[in-house]
């Protein structure tokens, strides 16, 4: 706050603003550009001689914390029907779950069910879902070849555990990971799967081709000795699994994306969990790269190609609204200022940053949807709610950029998790939203008034998406609730 003081005395609020805004644009710019350089970039991914006779044995860990028991029992349930499977064993680890009533029903499953099932509880995990996998790592067969992660919410296909064997054989690489899809029972549905898949359409198959493809949380594949040479998982993030996909590139190891569907997550039930669930995401990756940038910086082991698509991956949430917001709420100021030329300037600046962060998440999607003939209801959601976590995003941006806290938050599968939609982004849209009004009630005519109507318009239409996605929620909530209960 000192040194920002200290530029407007020197050069004067409406240039430094100016100067801002041009930057805060350009940068925007930069990362909306990020998947096209990408394309150029993409090379087919190297050929490796297909090792036929590699000898697999899997250790399937599946972390849970404070889960409803029904619904980690269907996640184990289709773990349990694999079909033709290589050696294996699944190892489900319950960490700092209070309630005996949560845990034990899932100890007593695995017990009636025996190998190759094995369940540990553990109290007082430090890490949250690292410190969780770290655990099963150690507790894994010493027969153990490669670790495979499955969220407790995941319903795997019969031949997940084949289909990762076929995988290896033929990939040779380090570590795997398979897309990441969720269940949907109707148009509305899909909407929000589109939308939370969307990563894997532009983002991994782009990496892949780059030979960067970075871990994404759950149907992750990792070697052994991999995992051991860059001392297990990390919990220095709330990403550990982007954080873990970085260590092991950083380490000479290779991985790669398997475009296959092998299996099916549940959502979060609320617009208040998306939010939190993406904030954590946003933060995580854009401190991951910072991180990342600074030991390169110390220890140079990425290429520029290497380096450049892992920053494509740990940007794809991240968007800088909040400071253009803040800064076209300052225009009105430098007008007052007197310098009526620099303030349109930073209002104008301001809107297009708003405008290429909205065209850079929405023009992809609104593409596929119109390539592949989505139904209305499924476009209207995906680009309701992509819109309704813009704000939050933003928010999350800047939180990572200024380092400030952050921890692993599990996404509740609850549907008494929470049914508000209020939160800090979008009280800060409301009150950003009564101050322009205020501010169009004093002021006349012109472009000044022009851009803040168009500003006020955006803010109250990212208030009115937030209705249409918590409903979209809601709905789904009820309906996996019914069936998971089933």
């Amino acid at each position: 706050m000192l040194l920002l003081a200290l530029l407007v005395a020197v050069v004067g609020l409406p240039v430094l603003a100016v100067v801002l805004a041009v930057a805060v644009l350009t940068v925007q710019l930069a990362m909306a550009a990020m998947p096209a350089i990408g394309l150029r970039l993409r090379e087919a991914a190297a050929a490796s001689a297909p090792c036929p006779d590699r000898k697999v044995f899997l250790s399937v860990h599946v972390p849970t914390h404070n889960e409803p028991p029904e619904m980690v029992i269907a996640t184990l349930q289709a773990l349990a029907r694999q079909k033709s499977a290589p050696p294996h064993e699944i190892i489900v680890l319950d960490n700092n779950t209070a309630d005996p009533q949560v845990w034990q029903p899932l100890r007593d499953w695995c017990r009636q069910h025996g190998a190759p099932f094995r369940f540990f509880h553990a109290e007082n995990v430090r890490g949250a879902k690292a410190g969780a996998l770290n655990i099963a790592l150690a507790k894994a067969d010493p027969r153990c070849t490669h670790v495979v992660v499955v969220d407790a919410d995941y319903r795997v296909t019969p031949d997940f555990l084949r289909t990762v064997d076929t995988a290896l054989r033929v990939c040779d690489a380090d570590f795997l990971q398979f897309p990441q899809a969720f269940a949907a029972v109707d148009p509305v549905d899909l909407g929000l799967a589109k939308e939370l898949v969307d990563y894997f359409r532009r983002h991994a198959r782009l990496a892949d081709g780059g030979g960067t493809m970075l871990l994404t949380g759950t149907l992750s594949v990792i070697s052994v000795p991999a995992l051991r040479a860059v001392n297990g998982w990390s919990a220095q993030t709330a990403t550990e699994d982007a954080e873990m996909g970085v260590r092991l590139l950083r380490a000479g190891f290779r991985g790669r994306y398997v475009d296959r569907i092998v299996g099916r997550g549940l959502m979060a039930f609320d617009l208040n969990s998306l939010k939190k669930q993406r904030s954590r995401w946003t933060k995580g990756n854009v401190r991951m790269l910072i991180l990342t940038l600074q030991s390169e910086l110390r220890q140079r082991r990425l290429d520029n190609r290497q380096l450049f698509l892992i920053a494509m991956q740990l940007t794809a949430w991240a968007n800088l609204m909040l400071p253009a917001l803040l800064l076209a709420a300052l225009a009105p100021l430098i007008w007052v200022w007197g310098a009526e030329r620099a303030a349109i300037w930073v209002l104008a600046l301001s809107m297009a940053t708003i405008v290429v962060a909205m065209l850079t998440d929405l023009a992809p999607m609104l593409a596929r949807a119109r390539r592949q003939r989505w139904h209305p209801l499924t476009t209207r959601t995906a680009v309701a709610t992509r819109l309704s976590l813009q704000p939050t995003t933003a928010w999350s941006t800047i939180d990572a950029l200024l380092h400030r806290s952050q921890s692993f938050a599990k996404t509740p599968k609850t549907i008494a998790a929470g049914d508000g939609v209020a939160g800090r982004s979008t009280l800060m849209l409301l009150l950003l939203a009564v101050a322009t009004a205020a501010l169009l009630a004093l002021m006349g005519g012109g472009a000044m008034t022009l851009g803040l109507s168009v500003l006020l318009a955006l803010m109250l239409g990212w208030c009115l998406v937030q209705d249409i996605s918590h409903r979209a929620l809601q709905r789904y909530a009820r309906s996996i609730t019914q069936e998971v209960r089933r």
